[in-house]
């Protein structure tokens, strides 16, 4: 697949298995693989580019071959029942390396949580971008 030029952005092709991050810091680690020319959008290039790629009726196709996600929030069901969300994006890294971290529980009260103690658990938030470099 090739690469996409947009203006001075040049889209780079996600490959298999590297579309989805589980926090920020894995698809840093990502880029920096890759050179340092490479970076991923921010909220407004990336609202651009997907209102571009609507306005042509593309959005679709091409979301599914340059889009990236990375998860920004999970919901935690813990052993005893208690829904758990982790939005803060050190702690869903800790939580995803198996480590202890923290989120908020339904009445907002500061809850401790670890991948070995809950009972289950869904990435529900994304943040979704794509990976370019300058031209």
């Amino acid at each position: 697949m090739r690469t996409l030029k947009i203006g001075h952005m040049e889209l780079i092709p996600t490959e298999p298995g590297k579309d989805y991050f589980n926090f920020f810091r894995d698809l840093q680690d990502y880029l920096s693989k890759l050179g340092p020319e490479y970076e991923f959008t921010l909220e407004n290039a990336s609202s651009y580019i997907v209102d571009q790629f609507s306005k042509l009726k593309i959005y679709r196709n091409f979301s599914d071959l340059y889009q990236v996600s990375v998860v920004t929030q999970i919901d935690v069901v813990t052993d005893d029942g208690n829904l758990v969300m982790i939005d803060d994006e050190d702690e869903i890294e800790n939580f995803h390396k198996g480590k202890e971290c923290y989120g908020f529980d339904e009445d907002g009260e500061e809850s401790d949580v670890h991948m070995d103690s809950c009972q289950s658990f869904e990435d529900t938030g994304y943040y979704y971008c794509f990976i370019y470099r300058k031209i």
